[in-house]
């Protein structure tokens, strides 16, 4: 669970694998996005006030306030 830089919004990924971002009083939620991944992200951020960042060992992912989505496969490190 992230609260965004402005305040307004909190990122939460839940135990089902979705990312919903809603408002800060939890009123209302704003979106909501399928990662299609059992296992949660190691880190949940924001990007600006706007894009969330999540990242697992072997990807990066980046999605925007209408479910559009960037992802990046990161090299595993050994």
């Amino acid at each position: 669970m992230k609260l965004s830089p402005d305040g307004a919004f909190l990122a939460v990924y839940t135990v089902d694998g979705r990312l919903l971002v809603m408002s800060a009083d939890l009123s209302r939620q704003l979106s909501q996005f399928e990662t299609r991944t059992d296992s949660p992200p190691s880190s949940l951020d924001w990007c600006g006030s706007d894009a969330v960042v999540m990242q697992w060992p072997e990807l990066l992912l980046v999605v925007g306030p209408y479910g559009d989505y960037a992802s990046w496969a990161t090299p595993d490190e050994k």
